[in-house]
């Protein structure tokens, strides 16, 4: 994907010189103007809560880098005749007095994703417990929104029901990614004899990235887990079996050696005539 993909241009107003205190809060570039004393619907504005709502998600893993326990939340201050946005950080609901530090970093990074808008950040790779390498090869493949660097954006400008529209985007990702942890798919970009490896474990293509294991039994909850520490060089299979007297285990687990998938094929076997 081009690196300019998520910059696109706008027709909103173009923000005023206002005097802002940097050194206190952090402003941005957004705000409605002053009608008779007060601000209203019909005055005049350069952004709509959907601008809120892309920069919410959009810095929020960026935040989060700071302090895990951070949440981010907006308010509005009076400056001459327009209110303008301010970004607030609260922790555990009290909102934080940020160190000078802290503000001015946040401040001079701010407009990157300010300039995201209209992508909004549907999944990013902070975030989930999957294996982050795994993540970065099988993310592109799926069929939702862009992906960039470790992350999806959606789009879902004009759309009044874009929080629904987020929430299903992100069931749909989880999902597929649950599926095909559970199942071993997994990219092999990069595998050296890759050939000698798919005819070793039996794995069949599913896209010109990804493939699965094309295996009568499914021996293990995390196929991508035992794929890619053969592509490490640990052969060890590991199956919980529980307390068993004929068969020595640790602590449960079995482990054994295994060098393809016909010899995982023959432990299970073993098992189930048991």
């Amino acid at each position: 994907m081009a690196s300019c993909s998520l910059c696109v241009s706008h027709d909103i107003i173009e923000p005023r010189n206002v005097q802002l205190d940097q050194a206190e809060e952090i402003y941005l570039p957004y705000y409605r103007e002053i009608t008779n004393y007060l601000p209203s619907p019909q005055s005049e504005a350069n952004y709509t809560y959907y601008h809120l709502f892309c920069l919410r998600k959009n810095i929020t893993p960026f935040i989060c880098s700071i302090d895990k326990a951070y949440e981010v939340g907006f308010s509005s201050r009076e400056t001459g005749d327009a209110m303008v946005m301010v970004m607030d950080i609260y922790k555990g609901g009290e909102k934080v007095i940020l160190t000078d530090d802290i503000l001015n970093f946040i401040s001079s990074n701010i407009n990157k994703f300010i300039d995201l808008y209209p992508y909004c950040l549907v999944y990013d790779i902070s975030f989930e417990s999957y294996p982050k390498d795994w993540l970065r090869a099988v993310l592109p493949e799926i069929e939702c929104g862009r992906y960039q660097s470790g992350s999806i954006f959606c789009n879902f400008e004009g759309a009044a029901d874009y929080n629904s529209r987020w929430d299903k985007s992100y069931e749909k990702i989880n999902n597929v990614l649950c599926e095909w942890f559970k199942n071993g798919i997994i990219s092999l970009e990069g595998v050296a004899n890759k050939q000698d490896f798919i005819k070793k474990w039996n794995l069949v293509p599913i896209s010109k990235r990804l493939y699965t294991p094309d295996w009568e039994f499914k021996f293990t909850r995390n196929g991508v887990d035992f794929l890619l520490n053969q592509i490490k060089g640990d052969n060890r299979l590991m199956l919980f079996i529980g307390k068993n007297d004929l068969i020595k285990t640790r602590e449960g687990w079995l482990i054994k050696e295994v060098n393809n998938y016909k010899e995982v094929e023959s432990i299970i076997i073993s098992l189930l005539i048991g």
